[in-house]
């Protein structure tokens, strides 16, 4: 199963979900490397579902997304580093 969500520690595309839990505003799901030991955690926020009313613009919502991007960037680049320091 290729999903777009690389292993922490070797960079596989390659897992198996072990578990699903629908939270508040997310889903959390439990992983599992088919080509390493690790097992890791991912949680899924559909930004789609935002509210939108009518004075809200176009632009408004494209900052609102980019900057949830950048964010995941920020946690994607985070995680990298602490597995690079192990």
């Amino acid at each position: 199963m290729k999903h777009g969500i690389p292993c922490p520690a070797c960079g596989s595309l390659v897992q198996h979900v072990v578990e699903t839990r629908k939270q508040r505003g997310y889903i959390r799901r439990r992983r599992q490397c088919l080509e390493c030991p690790m097992a890791f955690s991912t949680e899924e926020r559909n930004l789609w579902h935002f509210q939108s009313n009518a004075d809200e613009t176009r632009e408004q919502m494209h900052m609102l997304i980019k900057a949830r991007v950048a964010k995941a960037a920020q946690e994607l680049g985070r995680i990298r580093s602490m597995m690079a320091d192990l």
